[in-house]
């Protein structure tokens, strides 16, 4: 019975996805008045070869695209946003894609701390810098995979951390 399974399983390929994010890159600032961030989204994206369109969910329910900006080949489409699934873009072209997005998102009160909450794709490297106008916060970053990083800034304007989902405190 095992030589059986073992025989099937080397005639059935593994199955390639129709494409991976690379990197998602979150470059942005909260406003003076800490209700709003503004977000420079980059999604690099590579399709594999014979695949002629191919729906890319890059999420995001919580942000308000601005702007919109594009690398590659092909002109990409974005289908109407869901409300809990978010934005989905559909491209075509094997290769590489870059995606540029300037979005808005609300800052969350959550007692005395302030969330900023952002749903993204999962990707091969996510990485968010963000500006934040105060001398004194803590900053704590989780992932789905439940794991959390804090950092504490004394006279930083900026913290540089790898998930995109984190709460501001002031101390």
């Amino acid at each position: 019975r095992i030589l059986e399974l073992m025989d099937r399983s080397e005639k059935t390929p593994p199955t390639v996805p129709d494409y991976y994010i690379a990197s998602c890159v979150l470059d942005g600032q909260v406003d003076a008045d800490r209700d709003r961030a503004t977000l420079n989204a980059t999604f690099e994206v590579q399709l594999q070869p014979g695949k002629s369109a191919v729906r890319v969910p890059l999420k995001m329910p919580e942000a308000v695209i601005l702007s919109r900006g594009y690398e590659g080949p092909g002109a990409p489409q974005f289908e109407d946003f869901e409300k809990n699934a978010g934005y989905v873009c559909l491209l075509s072209g094997e290769g590489k894609h870059v995606v540029k997005l300037k979005l808005a998102v609300a800052l969350r009160r959550v007692g005395s701390t302030q969330r900023l909450q952002l749903n993204l794709p999962s990707s091969v490297q996510t990485r968010l810098v963000l500006d934040v106008p105060q001398s004194q916060l803590t900053v704590k970053a989780t992932d789905t995979a439940k794991r959390s990083e804090e950092h504490t800034s004394e006279l930083q304007s900026h913290s540089f951390i790898s998930y995109a989902v984190f709460c501001l405190k002031k101390k």
